[in-house]
């Protein structure tokens, strides 16, 4: 089992699953349109031309990995209704602030995007985490469409063997802007995306008696 795809865990694995698939295919696929784009500019400056076809089929494919990943925040949701799903009465019991503190010192999680998850959390349980998720990959998709509009400029300058003149002299056909708030984008959800998991996991390995991921687990503070 992978870093991300434990929210929520048990019987709602499947759909929880599919969703970190999803998240992290898309977040790949945007990764290789990235190469797609350097693979043309080192092809203009060997002396060839290059295309922008397979930067736009990766950005295609990974807006379709996005609306896999609704659709599957979709079906959680639908589960977690028909099984009156509640958050696990270990979320009460432990002190979630210095948990954060602590994943965060041991390089598992990143404080900002814990607190942003805790936010969530105190609005809606696990169902506004959901929501967030939504929100965010609808964003990510809209920031993906954007930069897809740019790069489809972007293919007079590379049938011309020009594609890297555009971009390092800032012509207005550049994409460099839509690319940088596209991974910006990614960045910060994906820190959210492995806090809200790792959070969960944590709550399920405490609610089993199985431990904590952490090496040195006493600061956790729980009722009884």
């Amino acid at each position: 089992m992978g870093g991300q795809n434990h929210q929520p865990c048990s019987k709602y694995l499947v759909p929880s699953t599919k969703l970190s698939r999803s998240v992290s295919a898309a977040r790949a696929e945007l990764e290789l349109a990235n190469v797609s784009l350097e693979d043309v500019i080192l092809s203009e400056l060997a002396g060839s031309i290059g295309s922008t076809k397979e930067i736009l089929t990766h950005l295609h494919e990974s807006q379709s990995q996005i609306g896999s990943a609704l659709d599957a925040c979709s079906q959680l949701r639908t589960l977690m209704l028909q099984l009156d799903y509640e958050d696990i009465p270990e979320y009460g019991k432990t002190d979630i602030g210095e948990l954060g503190k602590q994943m965060a010192r041991h390089g598992v999680v990143d404080q900002s995007a814990w607190a942003d998850v805790m936010e969530c959390r105190l609005s809606g349980g696990f169902f506004g985490i959901l929501r967030h998720f939504e929100d965010e990959l609808t964003e990510l998709n809209n920031r993906t469409q954007a930069l897809k509009n740019k790069v489809e400029k972007l293919q007079v300058f590379a049938g011309r063997g020009q594609v890297e003149h555009c971009l390092e002299n800032n012509l207005p056909e550049s994409i460099k802007y839509e690319f940088a708030r596209l991974y910006q984008k990614w960045h910060s959800f994906g820190q959210q995306f492995l806090a809200s998991s790792m959070l969960s996991t944590e709550m399920w390995f405490a609610f089993n008696r199985l431990g904590s991921m952490l090496p040195d687990a006493g600061f956790l503070k729980r009722s009884a």
